[in-house]
């Protein structure tokens, strides 16, 4: 998970799909219908749960003029400027059902933006982004990320009991990669780094084990994918996963020495590979 800070406002043009996710594919047709011939624009998905647990959906493109799209009947969506939480997904078209994962794995982030829509930007037939607004207190905490202590960070949390797991939660991963923690982005408490590359030869660095600190639900980050920890995940106790998330509500819950063996696979296995890693997501 990265961070980018759009500098203005980005204003759209949108074609509603009329069912999700069954529509999907028809609004962007119908949106490439309405422009000219021959549009380059690179596309933006964009998704919100209505109150009854139905998902809006817009297929859309940036708005080239400030009246462009009122004459074809197209719905203007404004994208509010602000630091956003990011993942980038490499070869897309073949994990377009992993997406509500990644999603699901971003609007944990504890600086969310409550009225952030999910984006879906389509960078390449390869290469998407997938990004959620965090609220103007995040993008405080990410200037700040190389002056501010985590214990610091952690004195910054109001619930004394997800304080309180936070600092267990540190212990165990402390002890694992005898490293410090740090803090990575807006909130991440990781410990240790390693290099990776995305298959269009993108690289980075992230943390090798990490977690975000949230009061009731606890993401714990498995980056080599939980899906290789399933026989240890069935022993583990109450939990729900996404592709590379491990949500907990309390480790009261999970039995700590699964949790620990877990970690500890996935740390000695992702430092295995340091420097040759492809990314998950």
């Amino acid at each position: 998970m990265e961070t980018i800070e759009l500098k203005s406002d980005l204003h759209l043009i949108t074609v509603r799909a009329e069912r999700f996710p069954e529509g999907i594919q028809e609004a962007f047709d119908e949106l490439r219908k309405r422009l000219p011939a021959g549009d380059g624009r690179m596309p933006y998905g964009i998704s919100k749960p209505e109150k009854d647990g139905t998902i809006i959906y817009r297929a859309g493109v940036e708005a080239a003029t400030e009246g462009e799209g009122s004459a074809e009947g197209l719905e203007r969506v404004t994208l509010r400027s602000g630091t956003y939480a990011t993942v980038t997904v490499s070869d897309w078209q073949n994990k377009i059902h992993s997406l509500s994962g990644i999603f699901d794995g971003l609007l944990q982030h504890p600086q969310l933006d409550p009225a952030t829509p999910c984006i879906e930007v389509y960078k390449s037939r390869s290469e998407l982004v997938c990004m959620v607004r965090m609220t103007g207190n995040a993008t405080k905490i990410k200037r700040k990320d190389d002056r501010m202590t985590v214990s610091a960070f952690l004195a910054s949390i109001k619930d004394e009991q997800t304080r309180k797991e936070s600092r267990a939660l540190i212990g165990i991963m402390k002890r694992i990669s005898g490293k410090r923690p740090k803090l990575w982005n807006a909130g991440t408490i990781g410990f240790d780094s390693y290099h990776y590359r995305y298959d269009s030869g993108r690289e980075g660095d992230c943390q090798v084990i990490g977690f975000y600190p949230r009061k009731g639900k606890i993401t714990i980050y498995l980056m080599d994918g939980t899906a290789r920890y399933a026989t240890l995940l069935k022993k583990l106790g109450t939990h729900s996963t996404s592709r590379v998330c491990l949500y907990i509500k309390h480790l009261r819950d999970i039995q700590l020495p699964v949790l620990e063996q877990i970690l500890q696979q996935s740390y000695t296995h992702i430092k295995s590979m340091d420097g040759q890693m492809q990314r998950v997501l």
